[in-house]
């Protein structure tokens, strides 16, 4: 629902120079072990998790996060002034008519209902309300990725948890990272989904993270597969298996690295009434089965900094109120991080519809924690294998649709058989075991005709009934059959395959009558043959239908990936391709630039001098960081919310989750503990009446047993630090600034790779030909290349006359004049189509060429290494750090000494950017900077803003009236 707005901020951010992750992104390209979808996910993960906070959605779109809007563009667009005041004054007003305006795919505004709300009548839209109905109330962080079939969720677990982890090491106070994690699979499927799971222990995690990071992080790993029966006879909970391999790490409030398989109806769910009103989970109740139950529940809502991971998660939509009700207990115990769940298919079982006045309704499908999709469409050729859909006329009978399915399917794959994975296969998929055997002569017919062996060729696999059994040896067969060793070619199944199993070789699939597998499942269990083998390899796959199921299909594409038939098969045309790459700084002679950084040393220093301790003591409790964001929020402390909350959350803990009584003397040694010896009794004792009213304040009577406890709506650790904060004496520093001699190379050869996979290749420029032609120049090789030659003589004998005219296109062609001026590396990685016009465009200016003027792009940061520390100056001596910033072109001009050795003499810096983020305010400071200091500090350097609101002529024009006075 919100991903296309949170991937719009996701990918700003990343080209920002706030973005602290990027090398990370850079290893994991470099490294190649994962799919650019897997890592088009980890972005959105690391935004989140970083940038974001890991607060949840409700959180980062009522207060503004995503909006990208500014005051001054708000001034430009035909709003009235009350719609537009409204929209500066309310984040999540803003928010909401960001995301309505987004163009759907036929370029209209994709919520235009809740756009024209916002702009006629703002005051009666609570844009928080609306939020807050989407979201259901969540009361902890949870993010959807939607991702098809074969993007390879099971691995891309493993990258988060790795990722995930490093962070918690590096900084495990942050509470943004989780320490354990808990892996939930949807009940009905553990045994085809748990096995895959456990391949996250094979995961290698040198594939997001350097050798020796990996390393530390995988020593940290521990494992736990709760897959024991939890309902063995006579069992109490002393002796359920799942609860004894978690006991030893619930009771141990450091416990970090751990992660646990599980069923979700095995552990989580089990037990539990099935009823949609406030339940008492961890009550114990008569029953064993049930106290057990509670046990495992509790056991596991003990574990700290837990992130639990959904696979499947649209099969949790039965009971998702249990899981959401059991997740909210453990978040008020305060031990979720988050939730991440996985679906190919995020849609809710009706659609919702909300109200936003009294008159505007907005209606959805989708599962509105998606924070991140990946289209079907784009896997098509990429990650997964491209279809072919090939259906029966009507009225043909299942045996003759059969054998023409098999026949097509010997045609093009009898003889295709891939390396590691065995001989290509076809699966028939048969409503029931007695179908499945009215067909089987059908197939050893078809089976005979192409020289195969039915005995051998043929798997039979349904689960067994007293009536049928399966042939010897059957199961080995269907769990080998990704190997080279596996003779089968055709498989006869029943009720298996839907999802959950993996069959790379599986090239085909054949549902020759209505109710050969579920009707709503006609769309997964087609796109069972899809899974790729090779990577970056294009490879095909045969979908053989029935009228009825090619309808179904139909059907189920447009609702859930709102893509045509035809578009199915066509797919994106976005197949990974190779690019070459060529390192020509040795070629041009390219010196590295000289140039000067600022550097900012600080010498501390510090004042005993008296301060008011009573005043930041009562302060302790209003700062910012002390309430917690996923217990409440403004909204909630205004409409007296909290206080519903505060008795559900004291409820809960007088039903099991024991919650100690607060006492001030205590509360007083735990601060005094915390400050290392720096605090004293007497210190305290000195100020013990305002600490009193503070207390006071932190606590509120437990409702059942009458005492005081600490309130669970605050970080108490928060308010501790600020009260010895309040002590502390205040810290002075000394600044001073001094200008450092740096030598940068435009490229960072350590990064450089001779070759680059990309499913973008219009983001290089130039393009392969010009590529070839410059390098066939810098070789001085002339006439045409041995492949145009074989074309020629092919054409040669079939039309000369056209074989002339193409060995005359070809010759004309030739490495463009001014290769020589430019592309120090081949080719560039740009950002944008604004970038590529500018370099098409000034490349070719003669004034370059009379000026002996080179222009290179160094806006791709991972092969620079000319990079620049930007600073705001706060104060008269005093500057703030605001971050790196990579330009994206330089103009350079040289000078030779008497041996024809050349360095960098001046240089103009040219930054080109769109106009919403040229006006972003960190890009802002960076800017000011550039302009004003860093050009004081390098007067032989001078620094130009062009932006896309002036039309490219223009842009050009200011360049060159720049490089005339700069360079003349």
């Amino acid at each position: 629902m919100f991903y296309t707005f949170i991937k719009r901020k996701r990918d700003a951010w990343f080209a920002s120079e706030s973005c602290t992750v990027q090398a990370l992104i850079d290893y994991m390209e470099r490294k190649k072990a994962l799919r650019d979808v897997q890592i088009d996910a980890i972005r959105t993960y690391l935004f989140l998790k970083i940038a974001g906070g890991n607060r949840s959605l409700y959180t980062l779109l009522t207060t503004g996060f995503f909006n990208s809007y500014t005051d001054a563009y708000l001034d430009e667009l035909p709003l009235s002034v009350v719609a537009r005041n409204h929209l500066k004054e309310n984040p999540s007003a803003l928010a909401l008519y960001e995301f309505s305006n987004i163009q759907d795919s036929e370029g209209k505004p994709q919520a235009p209902n809740l756009k024209e709300a916002l702009e006629k009548t703002p005051d009666g839209v609570d844009s928080r309300n609306v939020l807050r109905q989407i979201f259901g109330g969540l009361s902890y962080t949870e993010y959807l990725f939607n991702l098809p079939m074969g993007a390879g969720k099971t691995y891309l677990m493993a990258a988060f948890i790795y990722l995930d982890l490093y962070f918690t090491l590096n900084e495990p106070q942050n509470p943004a990272f989780a320490h354990n994690f808990l892996l939930l699979v949807p009940s009905g499927l553990k045994t085809s989904v748990i096995p895959s799971l456990r391949t996250i222990q094979r995961f290698d995690p040198s594939w997001v993270l350097p050798p020796e990071a990996a390393a530390q992080v995988k020593r940290r790993m521990v494992f736990e597969v709760l897959d024991a029966d939890n309902a063995q006879k006579k069992s109490n909970q002393t002796k359920n298996p799942n609860v004894q391999k978690i006991a030893r790490y619930s009771d141990d409030p450091n416990i970090t690295g751990l992660v646990l398989v599980t069923n979700a109806e095995k552990v989580i769910l089990d037990r539990l009434p099935d009823t949609t009103v406030q339940m008492d989970l961890f009550e114990s109740r008569l029953d064993a089965k049930d106290r057990q139950a509670n046990e495992l529940r509790n056991r596991l809502g003990r574990l700290p900094h837990l992130a639990i991971f959904v696979d499947e998660a649209h099969h949790a939509a039965s009971s998702e109120i249990k899981l959401r009700q059991v997740i909210s207990r453990w978040q008020e115990a305060r031990s979720i991080n988050m939730v991440i769940g996985f679906s190919g298919t995020p849609y809710l079982k009706k659609a919702e519809t909300i109200s936003i006045t009294d008159t505007v309704k907005v209606k959805y499908e989708e599962i509105p924690t998606i924070a991140h999709a990946y289209p079907l469409i784009d896997g098509i050729g990429n990650f997964l294998k491209q279809p072919t859909v090939m259906t029966a006329q009507k009225g043909i009978d299942s045996h003759t649709i059969i054998r023409a399915g098999l026949r097509e399917f010997f045609r093009r794959y009898k003889d295709l058989r891939y390396e590691q994975y065995g001989w290509a296969k076809v699966a028939i998929f048969c409503s029931n075991i007695e179908a499945l055997e009215a067909i089987y002569p059908e197939v050893v017919e078809v089976v005979r005709q192409n020289d195969l062996d039915p005995q051998t060729a043929i798997l039979r696999f349904y689960r067994e009934t007293t009536k049928h059994k399966l042939q010897p040896g059957a199961g080995a067969a269907f769990a080998s059959l990704d190997t080279e060793l596996s003779p089968v070619r055709v498989l006869l199944l029943v009720e298996i395959g839907k999802e959950g199993w993996n069959c790379r070789s599986l090239t085909s699939v054949i549902l020759s009558q209505k109710g050969a597998c579920p009707l709503n499942k006609v769309l997964q269990t087609s796109c069972r043959c899809l899974r790729q083998v090779e990577k970056d390899k294009l490879e095909t796959a045969l979908i053989y239908l029935n009228e009825d199921n090619e309808k179904l299909l139909g059907t189920q594409l447009k609702k859930q990936h709102h893509l045509t038939l035809n578009e199915f098969q066509k797919g994106s045309g976005k197949a990974a391709v190779r690019l070459a790459r060529y390192d020509r700084t040795a070629h041009l002679h390219l010196p590295p630039i000289h140039f000067f950084q600022l550097t900012i040393q600080y010498k501390e220093s510090y004042s005993k001098k008296s301060q008011n301790i009573d005043m930041l003591i009562q302060k302790a409790v209003t700062e910012s960081d002390v309430l917690r964001e996923n217990t409440v929020d403004e909204h909630d402390l205004k409409t007296g919310l909290i206080r519903e909350r505060h008795h559900l959350a004291y409820s809960s803990l007088a039903h099991g989750n024991y919650e100690p009584p607060a006492q001030f003397m205590p509360w007083l040694g735990q601060i005094i503990k915390e400050s290392f010896g720096r605090l004293t009794l007497a210190d305290l004792r000195a100020h013990e009446v305002a600490l009193q009213e503070l207390f006071d304040a932190i606590t509120v009577k437990d409702p059942k047993y009458g005492y005081k406890i600490f309130r669970p709506d605050l970080h108490q650790d928060c308010v501790r630090a600020h009260i010895r904060c309040a002590f502390a004496p205040k810290w002075h520093y000394d600044v001073r600034t001094e200008k450092i001699a740096t030598t940068a190379h435009l490229l960072y050869v350590a990064n450089f790779t001779p070759e680059v996979i990309t499913q973008t290749p219009e983001r290089y420029y130039p393009d392969a030909g010009m590529v070839n032609q410059i390098m066939r120049a810098d070789k001085q090789m002339t006439g045409l290349t041995p492949e145009q030659e074989q074309l020629l003589q092919k054409l040669q004998a079939e039309d000369a006359a056209m074989a002339e005219l193409a060995r005359a296109k070809w010759q004309g062609v030739s490495a463009p004049q001014y290769r020589d001026r430019s592309f120090h590396y081949l080719p560039y990685h740009t950002d944008s189509d604004l970038e590529i016009d500018f370099l098409k465009e000034m490349l070719p200016d003669d004034l370059l060429k009379d000026k002996h003027l080179e222009l290179y792009y160094n806006g791709d940061g991972s092969l620079t290494e000319f990079h620049i520390r930007c600073y705001q100056k706060k104060g008269k001596h005093d500057y703030h750090y605001v971050g790196s910033y990579t330009p994206d072109f330089l103009i350079l001009q040289r000078d030779f000494n008497k041996k024809n050795e050349s360095q960098i003499r001046r240089a103009l810096i040219i930054e080109t950017k769109g106009k919403l983020y040229g006006r972003d305010p960190s890009f802002q400071e960076r800017r000011s900077f550039m302009e004003t200091k860093f050009k004081k500090d390098n007067p032989e350097f001078d620094y130009l803003y062009l932006e896309d609101s002036l039309s490219m002529p223009r842009m050009l024009q200011s360049a060159r009236k720049r490089i005339q006075k700069f360079f003349e």
